[in-house]
């Protein structure tokens, strides 16, 4: 089959809205508790890539089969050095020649100048979308993190008995959890994780729980916070930008406290209080190397995307 790949260009941007329009179609079908999104969600989405990165389109006989629209480079994007990202609904392909149009394409991305010096690449894809993760894993990619969704009316409504006091949190007093957090990122840079270890200061936890807006719901060994679970309006796509969605962005309980149902706690009183609000429908991404995590979260959530990762640098000793 032959494919022709060029250089993404603005012009094209109702074109590739239109041809990624439906596969959110089929994503939104399979997992109902996501909820639907306003009509110009996908193209303002679209839009905002094509602003802050570039990519490549594949065609058969003009006809748009394939798009990986990458936003970068992005420094720092881990402490390796540069990265470029494909967001939710930029790395398709059709499925019936999926991994040739996704190999082609890969291949055209790695020689478009504007990339020159990335040394990681990251794309966001649909789980279900099974030829395209296969010749992603030929392709030397390795699923990092995921995002999942609830409803909420899926989670018990009663808390689980724990012993400890539940209750939550204001961002402006978050200080209080400088412990926990700190706890989590010493947990999540040692194996199996190896993520970098943030340092959680109190001004540091301050700052960022402002910008969020973060519900904070904490469990307390007396005056002692030892677990906490944290949410915000948006999440890590756009799907997840609805008045009736909210979104997990972080969770964790000090190693004693561990495996007596204290997350499970936190979790329930979580969705009691956006429940009270209306809110119908609960997300969370996580790292889906973390084992705790995945054994978890996937016990009360269904995956919606997978994120994979690989080395997009030049390779052994090249000038």
């Amino acid at each position: 089959m032959s494919i022709a790949v060029e250089v993404i260009d603005p012009a094209m941007l109702d074109e590739l809205v239109a041809f990624a329009k439906p596969f959110e179609r089929d994503a939104l079908a399979r997992w109902p508790a996501i909820p639907q999104p306003d009509e110009d969600a996908l193209h303002a989405s679209w839009q905002q890539r094509m602003e802050s990165g570039t990519g490549v389109v594949a065609r058969r006989h003009g006809q748009v089969v394939g798009c990986l629209q990458a936003v970068g480079p992005i420094n720092e994007f881990r402490p390796s050095g540069q990265g470029v990202y494909a967001p939710i609904t930029s790395c398709l392909a059709e499925n019936a020649h999926a991994d040739h149009v996704f190999t082609t394409m890969l291949t055209a991305l790695g020689e478009v100048a504007a990339f020159a010096g990335t040394t990681l690449a990251a794309f966001t894809c649909f789980p279900h979308h099974t030829r395209l993760n296969a010749s992603l894993t030929q392709n030397g990619f390795g699923v990092r993190c995921a995002d999942a969704v609830t409803l909420i009316s899926d989670l018990l409504a009663n808390v689980p008995d724990t012993g400890l006091t539940i209750d939550e949190v204001h961002w402006g007093d978050v200080a209080q959890l400088a412990e926990v957090k700190e706890s989590l990122a010493a947990h999540l840079a040692s194996s199996p994780m190896h993520m970098e270890h943030f340092q959680f200061t109190p001004e540091f936890l301050a700052w960022k729980s402002e910008q969020r807006e973060s519900v904070h719901i904490v469990a307390r060994d007396g005056d002692r916070i030892v677990g906490f679970i944290e949410a915000t309006y948006e999440g890590e796509n756009y799907l997840t930008r609805s008045p009736q969605m909210r979104n997990i962005c972080g969770a964790g309980v000090l190693p004693a406290y561990r495996n007596r149902g204290v997350m499970r706690a936190l979790l329930v009183a979580l969705a009691n209080t956006y429940r009270e609000e209306g809110i119908v429908t609960l997300g969370v991404d996580y790292e889906t190397f973390n084992p705790n995590a995945r054994g978890f979260w996937e016990r009360f959530f269904v995956p919606y995307t997978w994120s994979w990762e690989r080395r997009f640098d030049m390779p052994w000793g090249a000038p």
